[in-house]
């Protein structure tokens, strides 16, 4: 399971999604990408990120859909809401308590997803992860893609300083990278559309 980092616009919908990675950066203006330099955050890079096993082949299912080895299984499949600073607002008595976040987060949520598509559909399906696939290029999987060109990840907030913090941003070094299609941080991408229904055909 890989995880996101969402951002919603002043009206509460989706503005735009980035793989979840808590590397943050410091803009010192909002009309300028000058600058940018890394905000010390948690110490070291933490965020959602997959790989190509070393011991599993790579499954049918797989073939000609993942980057980066065409003989070995690769994670994740698929992703969902993941990063603490935009996810779930966790209470407790009726006060806020904290925000919840990681995978540990993403993983059931695509998991109650699966088996409200399966209590809803009556299909009978084992293992979840051949169904994502079947289901990349449509509306029912939203494939997150890396940040276009002027468009520097999202505004986590301003610091004392009045400086802009950024998260999406990928470390220059780092090998786990959002692209077009299946990523080694978000997979296919998140489920969405009319997933519930259509998962499991």
């Amino acid at each position: 399971m890989g995880g996101t980092a969402a951002a919603l616009n002043s009206a509460g919908a989706r503005q735009f999604t980035v793989g979840w990675s808590t590397s943050l950066w410091d803009q010192p203006s909002a009309s300028s990408t000058s600058g940018i330099t890394r905000y010390p955050f948690f110490g070291n890079s933490v965020g959602a990120g997959g790989g190509v096993s070393s011991d599993y082949s790579q499954p049918a299912w797989q073939k000609g859909v993942v980057t980066g080895s065409t003989t070995k299984r690769t994670i994740p499949d698929v992703s969902a809401i993941a990063d603490p600073a935009t996810g779930l607002g966790l209470t407790f008595d009726g006060s806020h308590v904290t925000t919840s976040g990681g995978t540990s987060q993403s993983s059931p949520l695509v998991a109650a997803l699966v088996a409200s598509s399966k209590a809803l559909t009556g299909r009978k399906v084992g293992n979840a992860a051949p169904y994502f696939y079947k289901l990349k290029g449509t509306t029912n999987i939203t494939d997150v893609k890396a940040a276009t060109a002027g468009k520097y990840g999202m505004v986590f907030g301003q610091t004392k300083n009045g400086h802009f913090v950024l998260e999406g941003l990928a470390q220059p070094s780092d090998s786990l990278r959002v692209t077009t299609g299946w990523d080694n941080v978000t997979g296919l991408g998140e489920p969405s559309g009319s997933f519930l229904t259509s998962f499991g055909k």
